[in-house]
């Protein structure tokens, strides 16, 4: 039997337990009088002082220990099936690594640079604003792609689009307000570059 099964078989035990001894311990009390059975059902800890008060007596103890084996077992069940569902998500397959956002304020993947994606700078003048904003928008669709590609013609694709977007920050010049920038994002899209070309071959 599975575990997540065994842990449902047990829950439920715990229950039936729980039941029994509740049940018992209502027929009891309204054995002793109307007035301990209502307490029992409806007094907060009107059953604790009736346990109390009629401790010696051995189904009244019984009556208890079911009670409490009850709840225990399914607080335990709850438990275990807790941790196996947690253990359960932190193992699943996967066939790629997660991205993190490729906008304008997103952060370092921190990773090496790959040797695949480095070239030389362009030295055309261009609108440097335009540009690394139609490079971040590549990005942003590279990465988004990434998330369903599954063959090797949608990694292609993938890889394609990085580079496009690389090549696009390559025309951003020393000076420029978004060179800095731009620098960092080439060494974070060059890893993602390598990262689809490897998955394309």
């Amino acid at each position: 039997m599975p575990i997540a099964n065994l842990s449902i078989f047990f829950f439920l035990i715990g229950v039936a337990l729980a039941l029994v001894g509740t049940i018992t311990g209502v027929v009891q009390a309204f054995n002793e009088s109307a007035v301990w059975g209502l307490l029992y059902l409806f007094v907060p800890f009107g059953a604790l002082v009736f346990v109390v008060r009629h401790w010696r007596e051995k189904p009244v103890r019984r009556s208890l220990f079911y009670t409490l084996g009850g709840f225990v077992l399914m607080f335990a069940s709850l438990l275990i099936g807790a941790l196996l569902q947690s253990y359960s998500y932190s193992n699943r397959p996967s066939n790629r690594e997660p991205l993190k956002d490729v906008g304008l304020d997103s952060g370092n993947f921190e990773v090496v640079t790959p040797e695949s994606a480095l070239r030389s700078p362009a030295t055309n003048t261009i609108d440097s604003e335009a540009t690394f904003r139609e490079a971040i928008n590549l990005a942003t669709e590279a990465a988004e792609l990434t998330q369903t590609a599954s063959t090797k013609e949608d990694w292609t694709t993938v890889a394609n689009t990085w580079q496009q977007s690389i090549e696009k920050l390559y025309f951003i010049s020393p000076g420029d307000p978004n060179y800095e920038k731009a620098q960092t994002k080439i060494t974070e899209y060059g890893a993602n570059l390598d990262y689809a070309q490897k998955n394309a071959q």
